[in-house]
C-alpha cells in the first residue's frame, strides 16, 4: 500500500505514537520492502527518517490547500514520499522511481 492509499486516520495515529512506537512501525515497513538491510547499517538510518518524513509531509499535504493545489507528491513504489513537484514544473519523468 502506497503512501497516497493509507487513510487520514491511520496517518494520525502513526504520527501520535511515542517515539519508540513510530520507530518500531517504521522499521517494520523497512523489514517489508528492505530484507536485505541490516539495522546496523546507515541506510537503515536513512530509511527510519525518510518514512518518519513522508508521514509528516504527506499529513501537512493532504491538510494544507496551497500545498495540495500547487504540488504534486512522488511516491517509491515502497510507500516513501520521493519528492513533491511544483505543478508548473511537474512532468511524466517525475514518476520515474529509481
Amino acid at each position: 500500500m502506497n503512501l497516497y492509499e493509507i487513510k487520514e486516520t491511520t496517518i494520525d495515529y502513526v504520527l501520535s505514537l511515542s517515539e519508540v512506537e513510530r520507530l518500531t512501525y517504521y522499521s517494520t515497513l523497512i523489514d517489508k520492502f528492505y530484507p536485505t538491510i541490516s539495522k546496523e547499517t546507515r541506510e537503515f538510518e536513512q530509511l527510519l527518517s525518510a518514512y518518519e518524513t513522508s508521514f509528516v509531509v504527506e499529513k501537512i499535504y493532504r491538510n494544507n490547500k496551497l500545498f495540495k493545489e500547487g504540488f504534486t507528491n512522488v511516491y517509491t513504489q515502497t510507500g516513501l514520499l520521493r519528492n513533491s513537484v511544483s505543478d508548473l514544473y511537474f512532468t511524466d519523468d517525475d514518476l520515474i522511481t529509481h
